[in-house]
C-alpha cells in the first residue's frame, strides 16, 4: 500500500486485537471511535495512542500491526472478622480483553498458577482462588487484639486471553474480634473499651490495657466443667452476668437456694467465681480470675 492510499476499518465495537496486514509505506492508522481507548502498538513502531487519535504517517513498515486493549488492574482490598469468611473478586475494576486470574503469591513468595479452587495458605488465613477472579478467604488464625487490624498480602497476575498481562495485589484487612465461637477461644484485649465475650468452651480472656467488660449470656458460656479463665482482671473491668442469671446475689456459700453466687480467693490474685442457678448447693458455673490486680467485689459485676 502506498502513501496515497487509504484504508479504513469500520467497528462498531471490539474487543482484543486489531492487525493491519501488509505493506503500510507512508500509511497513517486512524482511530474514530465514540469512546477514548488505550491501545498498545505490539509490533512495529507506532506510538501509543490513547482515545479518539490519529497515528501519524509511518516511515517504512511491512508485516503486521497490532493494536490491542492492554491489561489495567487495580489493587484489591477486603476485610474480615477474626475466625469469619470474606468472598470477592480479585479482577474487580480490572480491564482489559477476556481477564483471567493466572497467578497468585502469598506475601514475597513466589507465586503459582491458578485453577479451579486453588488454595493459597496466608499468614492469618485460606485464600480459595479461580481463573475468574472469585475467591473465598477464611480467616483462621485465633488469638488476635481485639480491634486490631492485620493484614494478609498476596500479590497477583491478571492476563488477557489476547495476550498481555499485569502485577496486582489482593490485601486481606483481618480485625481482631471480641466474640468467640462455641469452641476454646483465646481473646486478648486491646488498648480500647471492649467487650468480650468467649460463648462455649473453656476460653482464655486477657484483659486489654482499657476498661474491659466480659459478658456471659448462658451457663453453657462457662459451665463449671469446662470454665473460662479471665487473666489480667483490673479495677474497671465487668463481669456481666445478667444474662446468665439476673437474680444472682453473692453469698459465703451455698446454701441450696438458686441464684447464689461465691467469690474465694487464694490471696495471690487468683480468684475464683461460683454460681449455682438452681439452688442444688452445686455450683453449675465457674469462672476463675488468674493475675488480678484487684480486689473481687460486687461493684466488679453487672447482674
Amino acid at each position: 500500500m502506498g502513501s496515497s492510499t487509504a484504508t479504513t476499518l469500520a467497528t462498531t465495537s471490539f474487543l482484543g486485537r486489531i492487525s493491519l496486514l501488509g505493506d503500510f509505506s507512508g500509511a497513517a492508522v486512524t482511530e474514530t471511535g465514540n469512546t477514548a481507548q488505550g491501545y498498545l502498538a505490539t509490533t512495529g513502531a507506532i506510538p501509543t495512542p490513547t482515545g479518539n487519535v490519529s497515528v501519524g504517517a509511518v516511515a517504512a513498515l511491512t508485516g503486521v500491526v497490532s493494536l490491542s486493549i492492554p491489561v489495567v488492574a487495580t489493587a484489591e482490598t477486603a476485610s474480615v472478622v477474626e475466625l469469619q469468611t470474606v468472598t470477592g473478586g480479585a479482577l474487580a475494576g480490572d480491564s482489559g480483553n477476556g481477564l483471567y486470574l493466572a497467578d497468585v503469591g502469598v506475601g514475597t513468595a513466589g507465586q503459582k498458577a491458578v485453577a479451579a479452587g486453588s488454595t493459597f495458605v496466608g499468614t492469618y488465613g485460606t485464600l480459595t482462588a479461580n481463573p475468574n477472579g472469585t475467591y473465598s478467604y477464611v480467616e483462621t488464625k485465633a488469638g488476635l487484639t481485639v480491634g486490631q487490624t492485620y493484614d494478609d498480602h498476596f500479590t497477583t497476575t491478571v492476563a488477557s486471553s489476547s495476550g498481555g498481562a499485569t502485577s496486582s495485589t489482593l490485601d486481606i484487612q483481618v480485625v481482631g474480634s471480641g466474640t468467640g465461637t462455641a469452641g476454646r477461644d483465646t481473646i486478648v484485649g486491646g488498648a480500647g473499651t471492649e467487650t468480650i465475650t468467649g460463648l462455649g468452651g473453656a476460653d482464655s480472656l486477657i484483659s486489654g490495657t482499657g476498661q474491659d467488660t466480659f459478658v456471659y449470656t448462658s451457663v453453657a458460656d462457662s459451665a463449671a466443667s469446662a470454665h473460662d479463665t479471665i487473666t489480667g482482671f483490673k479495677a474497671g473491668d465487668i463481669i456481666d452476668l445478667a444474662q446468665v442469671d439476673p437474680n444472682f446475689h453473692i453469698v459465703s456459700a451455698f446454701d441450696h437456694h438458686a441464684n447464689e453466687l461465691v467469690i474465694t480467693n487464694d490471696g495471690n490474685g487468683a480468684w475464683d467465681i461460683y454460681g449455682d442457678t438452681t439452688g442444688s448447693g452445686t455450683p453449675n458455673f465457674m469462672i476463675h480470675l488468674a493475675g488480678a490486680t484487684t480486689t473481687i467485689n460486687a461493684s466488679d459485676f453487672h447482674i
